[in-house]
């Protein structure tokens, strides 16, 4: 008798699986990540006067939201790829004198080019740039971006 159930046996389990299968209405499963950042783009501009004398080895120090990324002028300007003029002259604010950045020109470098930019993604961004010489702040400026 079992030999003749035998031929049987695959059809009868493959439509209980297949009506197991049906009956439990499955759906397409898979695990999926959101990636909970987003990119802000633009770009920092620094702007030099020909009246004020920015120290050679101050330090650009951009933040974006917690992130903070920093580099010196000189790399900042060479990296933007522009003409730049220097001359000798004071700063009084931070007791400066000697030979610095000067000139009407404006420097830009996105904000990707700092290794800034994936950011949280939330409604309100905060952007500040700082340009500083050994701890002492030349220029501050902080503004809040809307996505």
């Amino acid at each position: 008798m079992r030999k003749e159930f035998l031929p049987y046996l695959l059809p009868i389990l493959s439509l209980i699986v297949l009506f197991a299968i049906f009956s439990f209405n499955p759906g397409i499963t898979g695990f999926a990540v959101k990636d909970v950042k987003e990119r802000v783009s633009g770009n920092v501009v620094i702007f030099t006067d020909s009246n004020v004398v920015i120290p050679l080895n101050s330090i650009v120090e951009v933040s974006l939201d917690e992130k903070t990324s920093a580099i010196a002028l000189k790399d900042f300007i060479d990296k933007n790829g522009s003409w730049y003029e220097t001359k000798t002259g004071s700063l009084p604010d931070i007791g400066y004198y000697g030979e610095g950045y000067s000139g009407n020109h404006n420097y830009a470098l996105s904000l990707e080019s700092l290794n800034l930019g994936a950011v949280e993604n939330k409604e309100f961004h905060t952007i500040k740039i700082r340009v500083l010489f050994n701890g002492k702040i030349i220029s501050e400026t902080t503004q809040e971006v809307k996505k």
